[in-house]
């Protein structure tokens, strides 16, 4: 039971795939580093519009991550961030969790002769 546990967990060896820095884990639904993180919450409250200077296909990494942001939130789209809502890893496990037993108590309940 403890080593199904231990797996569960993001690992936090993996990379941003927005940026490539380390993951911290999950957030608006994609694994990410804190950067992307929260670059994407400003972007999202803020209501931000960005422009990009060049073509919109601008290289996104560590380094060059704060050159430009339209390009930059869309790679944050293109790769699974989603805008509405924000669940962290540990509460969309529980959220499961609890919706997988309300879910078995249904079932083993309701049974009638």
């Amino acid at each position: 039971m403890v080593g199904s546990e231990v797996s569960a967990r993001p690992r936090l060896e993996e990379q941003c795939p927005v940026c490539g820095d380390r993951v911290s884990g999950y957030h608006y639904g994609l694994l990410t580093c804190e950067s992307c993180k929260g670059f994407f919450k400003r972007t999202v409250q803020n209501k931000k519009s960005y422009q990009c200077a060049a073509s919109s296909n601008c290289p996104v990494d560590k380094a060059g991550r704060k050159r430009c942001p339209r390009c930059r939130f869309a790679k944050c789209l293109q790769q699974g961030m989603k805008i509405e809502g924000r669940f962290t890893y540990f509460a969309s496990k529980a959220i499961f969790a609890f919706s997988s037993d309300f879910i078995h108590l249904l079932l083993t309940t309701s049974r009638s002769p």
